[in-house]
């Protein structure tokens, strides 16, 4: 049995109605898609929160643990660090006593059931200098949870 709604009488606002029971169906499907939309942001900033703990332990092994094996970054030059590249590079970093990595903000650019892109703008620390970027990153959703599949700086 249909929920009937409460109308003034002469009204057509009941679940009767195909307009209204399309656009409570809409309502429903628009909340159900933001608790999703909202879970996987959650999912990934813990996964930055992972990150931002390994860069503050000095922790290389922990820190490509939210890597996909085949993750890479676009610089802002457009040149393309494969994850050796990126290992290389952190590996020195990351020996740095004032070794920090801050995630500013995150936004939800796209999503699907497995794979999200976020905007974040972060704050990188280490020997003295302070590095303010942003980037767009593409996350895969695995078994193990989700992975930086690659990422893009947009500004520095």
């Amino acid at each position: 049995m249909l929920l009937k709604v409460s109308r003034p009488k002469g009204s057509r606002a009941t679940l009767y109605n195909p307009v209204m029971k399309a656009r409570c169906v809409a309502a429903v499907v628009l909340a159900f898609a933001a608790m999703f939309a909202n879970a996987q942001v959650e999912q990934i900033a813990a996964a930055y929160r992972r990150q931002s703990s390994a860069v503050q332990a000095g922790d290389l092994r922990a820190l490509f643990s939210t890597f996909a094996p085949d993750a890479y970054v676009i610089d802002l030059k457009g040149r393309k660090m494969p994850i050796t590249e990126l290992r290389d590079w952190w590996t020195p970093h990351l020996k740095a006593k004032d070794a920090s990595f801050t995630v500013k903000s995150i936004r939800l650019l796209s999503s699907t059931r497995d794979s999200a892109t976020v905007r974040i703008t972060r704050e990188l620390r280490f020997t003295g200098r302070v590095n303010v970027a942003t980037f767009e990153d593409t996350w895969l959703k695995t078994k193990t949870g989700w992975l930086l599949a690659h990422g893009q700086a947009v500004r520095s």
